[in-house]
């Protein structure tokens, strides 16, 4: 297997394994973040997978870092479970 081969099959583990952290994420349907709750990186980033948060960490870089890390983590994990619920999967 060449290196390039290699480098496709770590990425696409680590995805699944991104994936299947990110569906084992506790939904919560009856209540809605406050915009202060969200905006808070502390606590955007405990509803986040920490193998999320550490390849997101690896992306970006610069001032601003950690509120890149949630709110893409949060995209992420929600546009995950909203695709889990409408697909039954």
């Amino acid at each position: 297997m060449n290196t390039e081969a290699k480098k496709m099959k770590y990425i696409a583990t680590a995805a699944s394994l991104i994936k299947d952290d990110i569906k084992s994420v506790a939904q919560y349907k009856n209540t809605y973040p406050t915009g202060l709750s969200i905006s808070i990186v502390e606590a955007c980033a405990a509803f986040i997978p920490q193998s999320l948060q550490l390849f997101l960490k690896a992306l970006f870089v610069g001032t601003g870092k950690e509120m890149k890390v949630c709110s893409l983590g949060q995209a992420l994990t929600q546009a995950r479970i909203f695709l889990a619920l409408g697909s039954g999967c």
